[in-house]
């Protein structure tokens, strides 16, 4: 067995996460980093938060890149996948079709 093996998924999903939100702290003019420490806070939500935590810190750093950057191959799809649920899908609709109009 790989050391690796031994490490439940979701601690090494959410150590992941850390480290990419650390990356993103040093890194706050970084696209790339923002856009992925975002993906990284969508894959880690939890089904049963009903408070949607992650998904909104994921919003709240794609929105911004969004409107500046709305030919980017993944903002728009993890933006899309951040408002994914019925509280938020209404600003997933507004910021990907006003980007577009």
């Amino acid at each position: 067995m790989r050391k690796r093996d031994s490490v439940p998924y979701p601690k090494r999903a959410n150590a992941c996460t850390l480290a990419m939100g650390k990356l993103a702290e040093r890194n706050p003019k970084n696209v790339e980093c923002q856009a992925f420490y975002a993906l990284a806070l969508i894959a880690t939500a939890s089904p049963t938060d009903k408070t949607h935590t992650n998904e909104k810190k994921a919003a709240a750093l794609l929105e911004p890149l969004f409107r500046k950057y709305p030919q980017h191959p993944g903002i728009p799809h993890y933006l899309i996948h951040a408002c994914d649920n019925s509280e938020m899908a209404n600003r997933g609709v507004t910021s990907v079709s006003g980007a577009a109009s």
